[in-house]
């Protein structure tokens, strides 16, 4: 059975420090512990986490190539600016390859794994933080696109959300948002369980441009 739990756990059983660092240091970013452009100080965080300082920079290294902070030669390391230009080129992506990806899942998931997304569908309905609607919509998407069986597709896909998700936090907080948001979902996941690939891809692709705009609209309403 799935529960909120299961959405959000971070298990640290069997990660080697660098990854336990990356998992931390990457979700305080995505939930803004850590702000665009503050500057991360390796000590002070290593003696935080109860760690050296290499894991903590390793760690960083990981981040960096996901665009999530910037290290600057000779000085220190900050949190990345958001930047809607490069969320626009990866939601271009996105709407390539998510509609792809929900498509073949449709076609080829198996029982099973209709009925889980379904377990996960209710889960993301469920009153929730905006972290945990993140966490909770992230393992939706994940279980959808995930069962189309190519595990370059995945990957690849696994990276570009994470190259959403800082962003995404901002929608979740509204409830109107997340209203409409949600029945999307629906739409999608009773295509998807039906087998209906192309339904479930035109729909997807409708939800993923839907999405940007919405997080567009969100970046304006907070400078405005």
């Amino acid at each position: 059975m799935v529960t909120m739990s299961d959405a959000v756990a971070m298990p640290y059983v069997a990660l080697t420090k660098t990854e336990i660092a990356y998992k931390i240091i990457r979700k305080d970013i995505v939930e803004g512990v850590l702000r665009p452009g503050m500057i991360i100080d390796q000590e002070a965080l290593a003696v935080r986490l109860g760690l050296s300082t290499t894991p903590v920079r390793e760690a960083l290294r990981l981040l960096e190539s996901e665009d999530l902070v910037i290290s600057r030669r000779h000085r220190n390391t900050v949190v990345a600016p958001l930047d809607l230009e490069q969320l626009k080129d990866t939601y271009n992506v996105r709407m390539e390859l998510d509609p792809k990806a929900v498509a073949l899942g449709a076609r080829v998931a198996t029982p099973e794994q209709r009925k889980e997304i379904k377990k996960l569908l209710v889960l993301a309905e469920m009153d929730q933080t905006p972290v945990e609607g993140l966490h909770s919509n992230r393992a939706m998407h994940r279980a959808m696109y995930s069962s189309c069986g190519n595990a370059v597709l995945v990957q690849i896909l696994d990276n570009l959300w994470d190259r959403c998700d800082r962003y995404r936090v901002a929608t979740l907080r509204d409830e109107e948002q997340v209203k409409v948001a949600i029945d999307e979902h629906r739409l999608i996941v009773d295509a998807f369980v039906a087998g209906e690939s192309e339904e479930a891809a035109r729909l997807m692709l409708e939800h993923v441009s839907a999405s940007f705009e919405r997080i567009d609209h969100s970046a304006i309403d907070a400078d405005g």
